[in-house]
């Protein structure tokens, strides 16, 4: 192969690995601001934050806050066989809470947001550590 077609075929390779290189920085990968443990699904994150006596879950979308007013919000918690519900009431900006409400680790929770539309859910799950 000559000098020509190796240079072309290497600005080809590296024009593409640009554009994939581009494409993946664009969605940045969520990071836990709060403290807590994220998931992703679409460009939505929850970030579920366990304390010793509430929980919190924070929503994001692609690094926004979103406000979470007008949408209700239940953790689905199964720990050990046995499973509980927990609503969440919304205690601002980004943030819904429950207070009084501790999660065991090793329990597997899934989050259930529904929409100010009352219909649009999203649903993540998590596993506490």
């Amino acid at each position: 192969m000559n000098k020509f077609k190796q240079n072309v075929i290497f600005a080809i390779v590296l024009v593409v690995e640009m554009f994939a290189f581009n494409a993946a920085l664009a969605h940045g990968g969520a990071h836990a601001v709060n403290g807590g443990i994220v998931e992703v699904v679409g460009d939505v994150a929850l970030e579920l934050v366990v304390l010793d006596d509430a929980v919190e879950l924070y929503m994001v979308d692609d690094g926004v806050e979103i406000s979470v007013e007008g949408m209700t919000a239940t953790l689905k918690i199964e720990n050990g066989g046995e499973k509980t519900d927990v609503a969440l009431a919304f205690a601002g900006r980004n943030k819904f809470a429950a207070q009084g409400q501790s999660i065991a680790s090793g329990a597997k929770v899934t989050a259930v947001v529904v929409r100010q539309d009352g219909y649009s859910k999203i649903i993540i799950d998590f596993t506490i550590e």
